[in-house]
């Protein structure tokens, strides 16, 4: 085999070794999401008086203070 074939073949090498730690190293986290959405309730500090949620005007949700 030639120096340069010999060179090429093992930088190959050196790149595949190189993509397998860092994928097992995982840099970046895997995200995972909940299988369904979590439901919430904003209360003051006594809990009494607890927020509802409505469909706002424009289409989107706001907080309305139930009484």
């Amino acid at each position: 085999m030639k120096d340069k074939t010999l060179k090429i073949l093992l930088g190959i090498i050196a790149l595949n070794l190189t993509a397998q730690t860092l994928k097992d190293v995982e840099i970046f986290p895997t995200a995972h999401a909940q299988s369904r959405p979590m439901q919430v309730v904003i209360c003051d500090l006594s809990g009494i008086r607890c927020a509802d949620t409505k469909r706002a005007g424009g289409g989107l949700d706001g907080i309305v203070i139930a009484q």
